[in-house]
């Protein structure tokens, strides 16, 4: 009973996550309207809380090494349900800005705990299919993100889904504090506050200046970025606790190559929904609520496949399931690319079919691979560097997309250039189709975990 409900509440944080990134975004427009501000102010509603969330989740994996996952997890439910609360509340951008902040944070820490918290509670061969359930859950927040979000805005205003969400959390952190009991796993180890603000600052300049990258202060920060990327790999070198563990982590063929293989898979494809959104609007004449239900298509056939995969992965080598996942994705996304001004709504739906097998079943493979390839001791960091690979990868692809359609649409406003759209998504999917193509080499590369499950399980 104990497992369930651990299970559970994991598995709704999961949930919570993408559900408020894209229910939000649906509201984004009422948001502006309600409090007034300039366009590139309500962008920053988006960015600050995606940044905020990537930033807080290796420092949160390594809080939990120190004082347990149990702990950060509830104080990471306990702050996003604060923040929540006064995102609702918030009648001006100053507010709003500071608190999806907060919200990111508190995101970050449940995020880095949660997967290692399932990996530490279930036995080895139950890790996959509960693992694919806990993605299953990701995917079902992006899918009734916009219906649910869009039908709350719209009947009681776009504050309410924070005061909703804020209301659950509470729910969330009464029932962790008395039910979720577990052996938990503390280590001796420092969080350095100096390397942590190295990383922070080499997290914001990469993302922010590749977004820019077409203005010659975009090239200088992305620059910059690169510059405190080896500065931050030498600061490693010279600390006894440091905050990733190069060494020990980077010599690990499976947790590596399957670390890399998630940051591509989630570049290559978190711009789907986006550019495939606006497709449909502009060239379809699609409101965003009919458009929206056609996008339903690849997150429902995810949550549908992941639960299936990951329970899979515990018998078979989840490199193959992996692999044929990133295969079948790279497959979608070429497909992408011969969209033209003639073509069938249909066509969009069997892109969006593929495209949700494929991820479907690469995701919960990919996460058994990872948590099963390091010790209990190291849960926390390896379940916050592969949250962290997964949220790089969605930001560096609406980097991209944001690249490429400031290249090619400049001032243009959406609905009155079709045309440029279409080169703008084929664009995008070029290089997203050979980023997917790269990663199959290295889902394939990372190696077998079960012939050294029972090793590393009692090290």
């Amino acid at each position: 009973m104990n497992q369930r409900i651990i299970l559970f509440l994991i598995a709704l944080t999961a949930f919570i996550n993408p559900f408020m990134i894209s229910s939000v975004n649906i509201a984004i427009v009422e948001i502006e309207k309600t409090l007034g501000i300039t366009s590139t102010l309500t962008s920053w509603i988006i960015t600050s809380y995606m940044l905020s969330t990537v930033i807080s989740l290796l420092p949160s994996g390594k809080l939990a090494d120190i004082f347990g996952k149990r702990r950060i997890f509830i104080i990471g439910v306990f702050i996003f349900g604060i923040s929540s609360f006064l995102c609702g509340i918030s009648e001006n951008f100053t507010l709003i800005l500071i608190s999806r902040i907060l919200q990111g944070i508190g995101g970050g820490m449940f995020l880095a705990t949660g997967t290692a918290i399932l990996t530490l509670v279930f036995p080895k061969e139950k890790r996959g299919k509960v693992l694919g359930i806990n993605v299953s859950c990701v995917y079902m927040g992006l899918s009734l993100g916009p219906l649910i979000g869009g039908f709350i805005t719209t009947r009681y205003g776009w504050n309410k889904i924070f005061l909703i969400t804020a209301a659950i959390d509470i729910l969330i952190i009464i029932f962790a504090y008395y039910k979720m009991k577990f052996d938990d796993i503390k280590k001796k180890t420092k969080l350095n506050l100096g390397e942590t603000v190295v990383y922070i600052f080499f997290i914001v300049s990469f993302i922010y200046g590749l977004s820019i990258l077409n203005q010659l202060s975009g090239v200088m920060i992305f620059v910059l970025s690169i510059i405190l990327l080896f500065y931050l790999i030498n600061m490693e070198k010279s600390f006894r606790y440091p905050l990733i563990n190069i060494k020990k982590f980077f010599t690990n063929n499976v947790f590596i190559f399957s670390n890399i293989a998630a940051l591509i898979n989630y570049t290559a494809t978190n711009a789907v929904t986006f550019f495939l959104s606006i497709y449909l609007q502009t060239s379809f004449n699609l409101t965003p609520k009919d458009a929206g239900l056609i996008l339903l298509t690849q997150p429902i056939i995810m949550s549908i496949i992941s639960p299936f995969a990951g329970k899979s992965s515990d018998n078979t080598e989840p490199h193959i399931i992996a692999s044929i996942g990133m295969l079948l994705t790279t497959v979608s996304l070429l497909m992408i690319v011969f969209i033209n001004s003639d073509i069938q709504i249909s066509y969009i739906v069997l892109i969006l079919i593929v495209a949700g097998i494929g991820f479907g079943l690469f995701s919960s493979p990919n996460t058994n691979a990872v948590m099963s390839s390091v010790s209990k001791r190291d849960y926390s960091r390896a379940s916050a560097i592969l949250a962290t690979s997964r949220v790089i990868g969605q930001s560096l692809s609406m980097g991209i997309s944001t690249l490429i359609i400031s290249i090619y649409m400049a001032d243009k406003t959406l609905n009155e250039n079709p045309e440029l759209i279409l080169k703008s998504i084929k664009t995008a999917f070029v290089i997203f189709s050979l980023l997917s193509f790269a990663g199959i080499f290295f889902s394939l590369k990372r190696g077998k975990i079960h012939k050294s499950k029972e090793v590393i399980e009692h090290r």
